[in-house]
C-alpha cells in the first residue's frame, strides 16, 4: 500500500481519538496504530483497561484472544504488528446495570456514530480477510443471526462496506463467556482457527 494511504490512516486515527460524539460512554476512544494490513479484525468495544492503556484487547480478553492465535503459530506481538485491530464502538460503554458483571453493550446510536469509522478503514485498507470477534461484531459484518453455532467455524464470502471479503468469525474471548470452553463451542473455535491458519491472506501475512 502507498505512503498516501498510511498518511490517511494516521489522520483517521487522530480523528477517532479526538471523537466525543457520544455522551453516555467513558472516553477516551481506543484505536490501534495506523498500519496497513489485508486482515481486519473487528471487536465489540473497549473495556476499562483498554481505555486506560489506549490499545485494543489489552487485558483479560486479549490474553485469551492471543492464546487462541498462539495455537496457530501467531503470538500477540506478531498479531499486533500485522493485523489492523478495530471495534464496532470505539469507546468504553461503561459497566452494565447494577449487579451485572459485564460491560454495557453499545447502544444502536453509539454503533451508528462509529460505523463511518469502519467504512473509512475498509475503504483505505481494502482488506481481504475480516475477523469479527464476538456477537456484536459478527452481526455488524454478516447481519443478524441466532446462534454462535451458526457462524463460528465457518468461512463466508460477504460484501462489507462495498468490498467483497472473506469472513471468519470468532467468539468473544471474554472471561464471562463459557461458550468457547464447552461443546460445541470448543470444537467450533478450533475449526475457526484452522480456517484462519489455512486462509491465503493469513498465510501470506504470517508465513
Amino acid at each position: 500500500m502507498s505512503a498516501r494511504v498510511l498518511r490517511q490512516l494516521r489522520v483517521h486515527r487522530d480523528e477517532v481519538i479526538a471523537c466525543r460524539r457520544c455522551d453516555g460512554v467513558v472516553g477516551p476512544s481506543v484505536i490501534g496504530p495506523a498500519m496497513t494490513s489485508r486482515i481486519y479484525a473487528l471487536g465489540q468495544a473497549p473495556g476499562p483497561h483498554e481505555a486506560s492503556k489506549g490499545r485494543p484487547f489489552a487485558h483479560t480478553a486479549g490474553r485469551t484472544l492471543f492464546s487462541w492465535t498462539e495455537r496457530i503459530g501467531v503470538d500477540e506481538a506478531r498479531y499486533r504488528e500485522r493485523v489492523y485491530m478495530a471495534a464496532v464502538a470505539r469507546c468504553f460503554p461503561g459497566k452494565g446495570k447494577s449487579g451485572s458483571k459485564g460491560d454495557r453493550l453499545p447502544s444502536t446510536d453509539e454503533i451508528e456514530r462509529c460505523r463511518p469509522f469502519i467504512a473509512r478503514e475498509i475503504a483505505l485498507l481494502r482488506p481481504e480477510l475480516v475477523i469479527p470477534i464476538g456477537r456484536l461484531a459478527i452481526a455488524e459484518v454478516l447481519g443478524p443471526f441466532e446462534k454462535l453455532e451458526d457462524v463460528v467455524g465457518t468461512s463466508t464470502r460477504a460484501r462489507f462496506h462495498d468490498r467483497e471479503v472473506d469472513v471468519i468469525p470468532l467468539p468473544h474471548p471474554s472471561g464471562l463467556s463459557a461458550w468457547p470452553k464447552i461443546e460445541p463451542g470448543k470444537t467450533l473455535l478450533t475449526r475457526a482457527l484452522e480456517l484462519l491458519a489455512a486462509h491465503p491472506t493469513w498465510r501470506a501475512t504470517f508465513d
